[in-house]
């Protein structure tokens, strides 16, 4: 009321003064995210700004090289690792080894995809029954996939939620026409070569549970809560 009857001579429109010293009140009485800088002349106004923009530009370069770096990790760890598989394969004499070996290799995305989204479910029975990818996402009542930005990390979630609203978040985006494409391929298998893939693969859970996580929580409170505390920091 007391902002009504002032001029003030920079604001063109004297009635949006409330709304701006209103924000201004309400930026002072926030516990972060609150900095305030006073100038007393255009001069340093000018300054500031350069430090803000020379700051900002160091760190998008900073950004930008450590990307470059992790690309050029991420390419020599593939590289090695598809020697170590092809080493491991010579060594191996026996026909049935062998041929679980190269399944645990070309099925191991599958049968980790599968493991993961089988929520009450068995997933070895989905894996050996004759469906599809799609019935099994049915089944395993995933009836939205969501792709978001990574909560506090540069990289990217996938998230499967569930009809009762509960998700699974993938650190991986896996493709499901090529997951589609593998279980059909899968299915052609003989019956105990698919078991002795799938024993193989699922022996080793904690490698599964590193890379999904089930939470029993719902997926809008969760992504909600996530985002409030990403704008306090």
């Amino acid at each position: 009321v007391f902002l009504e009857g002032v001029d003030f001579p920079s604001i063109d429109k004297k009635e949006t003064a409330i709304f701006i010293f209103e924000f201004i009140n309400f930026i002072r009485h926030r516990s972060k995210n609150n900095s305030i800088v006073e100038f007393s002349k255009f001069e340093d106004i000018q300054d500031f700004l350069k430090k803000q923009w020379a700051a900002l530009f160091q760190r998008l370069l900073f950004e930008q090289k450590t990307r470059k770096e992790e690309i050029r990790r991420f390419d020599f760890l593939t590289t090695q690792l598809t020697d170590i598989k092809t080493t491991l394969l010579t060594t191996i004499t026996n026909a049935d080894l062998k041929e679980t070996a190269r399944g645990a290799i070309k099925y191991r995305k599958l049968i980790d995809f599968v493991s993961a989204i089988a929520v009450h479910k068995n997933p070895i029975e989905l894996l050996l029954a004759d469906t599809s990818v799609e019935k099994i996402l049915a089944e395993c009542e995933i009836s939205e996939i969501v792709q978001s930005d990574g909560v506090r990390r540069p990289s990217r979630y996938v998230y499967y939620i569930r009809k009762d609203r509960t998700f699974i978040q993938s650190r991986f985006n896996y493709n499901l026409g090529d997951l589609d494409a593998e279980f059909n391929d899968f299915k052609q298998l003989k019956a105990d070569s698919k078991q002795a893939i799938i024993n193989a693969i699922r022996e080793n859970e904690d490698r599964i549970l590193r890379m999904f996580r089930y939470y029993e929580e719902d997926f809008d409170v969760y992504m909600s809560e996530k985002n409030s505390e990403n704008n306090e920091d």
